[in-house]
């Protein structure tokens, strides 16, 4: 009678699970350091992560928005400039809360201080770019 051999190799049960959140410090696009509040905690901006739903939902709502764009002309022309206008979109939709100091206050979380800060400061989409798609930000413990 044959026995199953027990793998004691890596078990995929052991990465940890995915959050729907993470907080992104924020750095000094200079100096690299983490830029922190007058009390001395890091400004961070909570972003939804990549597996998320409200993330999936975005995405799909643009994709919907395309397909549905292509089949009324029979075409589908997209231009970088949509691609990229779709990136910047998602970016700013994904932003759950933050704790920025702008103007020595807390600025209201809404689509539009995001996109204001986003064109302002465009260092701070970048890195909220790069960690939002950093799928280890999102891991759980």
């Amino acid at each position: 009678m044959a026995t199953k051999k027990t793998n004691t190799g890596f078990d995929l049960s052991s990465v940890p699970a995915i959050a729907e959140t993470a907080e992104v410090d924020l750095v000094h696009p200079k100096t690299g350091d983490v830029l922190r509040n007058g009390d001395g905690d890091p400004m961070t901006i909570t972003v939804y992560g990549a597996d998320s739903p409200h993330y999936r939902a975005i995405q799909n709502a643009q994709q919907d928005k395309r397909l549905q764009k292509a089949a009324r002309k029979q075409t589908q022309n997209i231009t970088s400039a949509q691609i990229q206008a779709d990136a910047d979109e998602l970016l700013i939709k994904i932003v759950h809360s933050w704790t920025i100091v702008l103007n020595g206050e807390t600025p209201a979380v809404d689509e539009k201080t995001v996109r204001q800060i986003f064109s302002e400061y465009p260092w701070i989409k970048e890195q909220i770019d790069t960690g939002a798609h950093d799928r280890r930000n999102f891991m759980k413990g």
